[in-house]
């Protein structure tokens, strides 16, 4: 890696489509999303992970995203929840947190609307409501949710 990106805000930022994913933090820290508006992405709505393997990335930690919401993601059938925390083996994701976010209508196949894959520790999920056909589960993979209601 070429070493973390630090302390960064990103004030209302505002995703509409794409091949990829809206929000994504892939080796940093400090790193700050307020008021968010992502919609209709090809891959998870908000990305927070540590990419060793394919990508050689720096760890991330201490990653916010507070207020907003994420609508129709993960349109691409490819398992992708709409909010997902992601560590490669050897990596390291610590002490991210989504806060008072909204969640609409998520698109393709994934089983949950915010997950964690990967071992990412101390990520949480506080007072998300989801408005969306149910899945298998509001929240998986050892990501601590508190108050994550359907609407």
């Amino acid at each position: 890696g070429q070493g973390q990106n630090t302390n960064i805000t990103w004030i209302r930022p505002v995703c509409r489509g794409g091949r990829a994913r809206g929000g994504s933090v892939s080796g940093g820290a400090y790193v700050h999303f307020q008021d968010v508006d992502i919609e209709g992405t090809e891959y998870a709505g908000i990305y927070i992970a540590n990419e060793t393997i394919a990508y050689d990335t720096e760890p991330t930690d201490h990653v916010t995203v507070t207020g907003g919401k994420v609508t129709n993601c993960a349109t691409g059938n490819n398992g992708h929840p709409s909010i997902l925390f992601f560590q490669d083996t050897g990596g390291s994701v610590d002490t991210c947190s989504i806060l008072n976010v909204d969640i609409y209508d998520q698109a393709g196949d994934g089983a949950y609307f915010i997950e964690g894959r990967g071992g990412q520790t101390n990520c949480s999920a506080t007072n998300v409501t989801v408005f969306s056909t149910p899945r298998s589960a509001l929240v998986a993979g050892g990501v601590t949710a508190t108050n994550v209601v359907y609407g």
